[in-house]
């Protein structure tokens, strides 16, 4: 057997395992709970602090720029870069992130280690849920736990994961491969609670970012093909 031949066999071997799917990618982020608050991090931390304090009557956390006026603040601040038109918008609305990160303030405040704690836990449940629609999909544990591994150590996840703030596109995946997960079963077993769950997965994900309308309409393409 040749040397580049033993990397591929050990992956399938290990693929079956938690450790190497969960384990593997949840190691390669361990280092991110020394990290600090980073940018948008700041922000959303005062503006939750000034909520919790009843400073203000709304959370709003990713309401950045609900009018021209806030808008033209922005760039007159260098926030947002000067070239930008004189009218436009920042205003997104995200109701399941806003929540989670207020949450994160409640229990730990201005601790960063907290904060990354909770998303390093997501990141994990994440990893479970993405497992769970690969394996139902593949009906394969190896593709499955090798597909997972190697989402985990992407660099599409690395953000989300290392950036408090973006933690809201960990939420959307967390959504989408539930709803996922429960359309495959659904094809296979039509009962009500898959309904439920998809439903609920759907929403979970719309409210946490609406980008995620664009991974629900891959699911649709792949129905449609089968």
């Amino acid at each position: 057997m040749r040397l580049f031949d033993v990397f591929f066999v050990w992956i399938r071997r290990a693929s079956r395992y938690r450790l190497f799917w969960l384990g593997g990618p949840l190691a390669f982020y361990s280092w991110t709970l020394t990290g600090p608050f980073m940018a948008d991090d700041l922000h959303l931390l005062l503006k939750s602090e000034r909520y919790l304090r009843g400073e203000s009557q709304s959370l709003e956390l990713y309401r950045f720029a609900k009018t021209d006026e806030d808008w033209n603040t922005l760039r007159h601040r260098g926030i947002c870069p000067w070239w930008l038109p004189e009218t436009g918008r920042l205003d997104f609305f995200r109701p399941v992130s806003e929540w989670v990160f207020y949450a994160g303030v409640h229990l730990f405040g201005r601790g960063p280690i907290g904060h990354r704690m909770i998303s390093l836990a997501l990141f994990g449940c994440v990893l479970g849920a993405v497992h769970w629609m690969f394996a139902l999909a593949s009906e394969d544990r190896v593709r499955a736990g090798v597909a997972t591994f190697f989402f985990g150590i992407s660099q599409t996840v690395a953000p989300p994961v290392t950036w408090i703030c973006n933690r809201q596109d960990l939420l959307v995946v967390l959504g989408a491969a539930l709803a996922g997960g429960a359309y495959w079963s659904a094809s296979r077993s039509p009962k009500l609670w898959w309904l439920v769950i998809a439903v609920s997965g759907c929403l979970f994900a719309l409210l946490s970012k609406v980008v995620a309308v664009s991974l629900f309409a891959g699911f649709d393409g792949q129905g449609f093909v089968m």
